[in-house]
């Protein structure tokens, strides 16, 4: 039975979906999984997103709820459904007329079987600088089957088996899996005026998959990076070192310094050999097929490059909002990270970060060695006496950030 405030939640969600044009609010997201230990063919999918804070959000839950009306901006333990809209024959044009004669207001969870999930997020950090939220949801799924099913009959080079009756020979075959595609989809992206103005995807469906074999891996490479991540305005004639930044990623169980292991190779009847069951994480820059989308929804930005190691190097003439999005893949698996780039015009000096364990600093990014418990007391500098945003992001963890107004500089525990 459906209750009062379960009621009030599904009318606000379509009145809002069908209110008028769809408003694109979506700024980042990234799609994980990992195997639940001691429950066959499990998995806990984790969605980490952002999305535009000052969208009218539909709240399951509200922190302080009476103190606060239901129009105020999220904050940090807020609950927020998904909501939008969404065309089964396609998805919005700009206007949101397509949407709303052929659509509905279900932003859904697919796991990739004939199960679906509402999208509940919890509200982990927040920027009113830069009007976004982080969230993070985390959905149980059971299978029926570690893998969706059959792919088709393998040969491999020097395999042999005894032969025997013809169902013998069947049984005994090698064959491929197909994994279980899981995925979360909708629309629209953000509707800043993204760059380049040809192919900038504002406004364009999201969609954000991976995919499960249990039989192979226990989990996904999980990546975190900041939802907009800032860099100087660059071209290769402008001289010296491009601007670059890091995506970063782990195996969920593996300690990072060891490259996580493929168990049957996605193979039924195969052992797969010691020598393949290395699968190291790498990192490309994601297409419209990685995502899962029609060529015609998502176009690359050129701009961008990204080496095996996760440094991503991004040049671009414009300043502006640049939507961008990272394929993590191992032998097996895979996640997409998908994100925005600010470029702004570099000023005279960049911001400069100083304390003990850095192990980086470039246009203000900085590191600490991993592994190493740390009690950190960074220092921030700037010659312009512009306003900081101090920006923090845990490998492995949950991404936070936190905010400081500064003078020529300021002192951040």
């Amino acid at each position: 039975m459906m209750g009062g405030g379960a009621r009030f939640l599904a009318l606000l969600a379509l009145l809002l979906a069908l209110a008028g044009p769809a408003e694109g609010s979506y700024r980042f997201g990234t799609l994980a999984w990992r195997a639940v230990m001691g429950r066959p063919n499990t998995v806990d999918f984790e969605l980490t997103t952002a999305w535009r804070r000052s969208f009218q959000w539909v709240y399951v839950r509200q922190v302080n709820a009476s103190t606060r009306t239901l129009s105020a901006a999220p904050i940090v333990g807020d609950v927020l459904r998904v909501t939008g809209l969404y065309d089964k024959n396609g998805f919005g044009d700009q206007t949101g007329t397509q949407a709303i004669q052929g659509g509905t207001s279900e932003i859904m969870f697919f796991p990739g079987d004939e199960a679906k999930y509402y999208v509940d997020m919890t509200v982990t950090s927040f920027s009113a600088a830069e009007d976004w939220i982080m969230c993070t949801t985390v959905i149980r799924h059971t299978y029926r089957t570690p893998y969706m099913g059959k792919n088709q009959d393998i040969y491999p080079p020097g395999f042999t088996y005894e032969a025997g009756s013809a169902g013998e020979l069947a049984a005994n075959q090698p064959f491929s899996h197909v994994p279980w595609k899981a995925y979360f989809m909708g629309c629209c992206r953000a509707d800043l005026p993204t760059l380049p103005a040809a192919g900038g995807n504002a406004n364009k469906p999201y969609r954000l998959e991976t995919e499960v074999d249990l039989t192979d891996r226990d989990n996904s490479p999980s990546s975190r990076t900041m939802p907009i991540i800032t860099v100087p305005k660059w071209v290769p004639s402008d001289g010296g070192m491009s601007p670059h930044f890091y995506v970063i990623a782990k195996d969920q169980y593996m300690p990072s310094a060891d490259a996580p292991l493929r168990v049957s190779g996605g193979v039924t009847n195969y052992p797969l050999p010691e020598a393949e069951r290395a699968a190291p994480i790498s990192y490309s820059v994601a297409t419209a097929m990685d995502l899962g989308l029609p060529s015609g929804h998502y176009t690359p930005y050129s701009g961008m490059t990204i080496n095996a190691m996760g440094r991503a190097e991004f040049s671009a003439a414009d300043p502006g909002y640049y939507q961008v999005a990272v394929k993590v893949f191992t032998n097996g698996t895979k996640s997409i990270v998908d994100f925005m780039v600010r470029v702004v015009m570099p000023g005279s000096a960049m911001p400069m970060a100083t304390g003990a364990g850095l192990i980086e600093n470039v246009h203000g990014w900085v590191g600490f060695k991993v592994g190493v418990p740390a009690m950190v007391n960074l220092v921030v500098t700037d010659p312009q006496s512009d306003r900081l945003v101090l920006n923090y992001v845990f490998s492995g963890l949950r991404v936070a950030a936190s905010t400081a107004a500064g003078g020529g500089g300021g002192g951040y525990s």
